[in-house]
C-alpha cells in the first residue's frame, strides 16, 4: 500500500488490487478497516502517515462537498446538473446524485452542511417553485397569469412552464393546485 501511495498519492482502491505476488491489496485494507479497534497504534500510525482512508463514505462525501462548495462558490446556485464532470475530472453530479437519493441516511449534520450551501434536495420542486415565482412576478407587473403559451418572463419561458401546469393537473399535488388557484391561475381559457 506505501508503495501505491509513494507512486499514486492515494490509497483507496476502486477496485480488486492484486500485487505482482498475486496479494489481493484490496481486501486486505477491508480487513484494516473492519479491524481497526484491534490494530496496535504502531500499524494506525503508519498507516495514517500515507493517508489512509478509514471511513470511505465519510471521505467521498467530503471530496464532493468540497466541489459542491467551489460550485457554489463559483456559480451562486446549487443546481448541479446530474451529468456534470469538474474540470480536474471529479463526478460532481454523480455525487450529488446519490447524495439526493440518500438523504434518509445521511447524517444530521451532512444534511446541515449540505443545506448551508443552498442545497436543492429535488430538481423537480426547485423547477417547480422557480416557475411559480415567476409566474407570481409577472402577475404582480401586468395584473394577471394570462399569458400567452410563448410567453418569456425575465429570460424564462414562463408560457410553457404554465402550459405544462394545465396539461398536467391531475398529477400536480393539491397543495401546488391551491397555491396556483390562490394567485389566480388560469386552468381554461374562454
Amino acid at each position: 500500500l506505501s508503495a501505491i501511495f509513494e507512486k499514486e498519492g492515494r490509497t483507496l482502491l476502486n477496485k480488486n488490487h492484486e500485487t505482482d505476488e498475486g496479494f489481493n491489496l484490496r481486501d486486505w485494507i477491508i480487513k484494516q478497516r473492519q479491524n481497526k479497534r484491534n490494530l496496535t497504534s504502531e500499524k494506525m500510525k503508519r498507516l495514517d502517515s500515507i493517508g489512509f482512508i478509514w471511513n470511505v463514505r465519510e471521505y467521498q462525501f467530503e471530496q464532493g462537498f468540497s466541489h459542491a462548495q467551489e460550485f457554489v462558490k463559483e456559480k451562486s446556485h446549487a443546481l448541479i446538473h446530474k451529468d456534470l464532470i469538474t474540470k480536474n475530472g471529479f463526478n460532481l453530479g454523480g455525487w450529488t446524485t446519490n447524495q439526493r437519493s440518500r438523504k434518509n441516511i445521511l447524517s444530521p449534520e451532512q444534511i446541515k452542511r449540505l443545506d448551508s450551501i443552498g442545497w436543492i434536495w429535488s430538481v423537480f420542486a426547485y423547477k417547480w417553485e422557480e416557475g411559480f415565482s415567476h409566474l407570481a412576478s409577472y402577475k404582480e407587473e401586468f395584473g394577471d397569469c394570462r399569458l400567452a403559451q410563448k410567453t418569456k418572463h425575465r429570460d424564462y419561458n414562463l408560457g410553457d412552464w404554465v402550459r405544462t401546469q394545465k396539461a398536467n393537473k391531475d398529477k400536480l399535488i393539491p397543495e401546488r393546485i391551491k397555491r396556483l388557484d390562490a394567485l389566480g391561475f388560469v386552468w381554461k381559457v374562454r
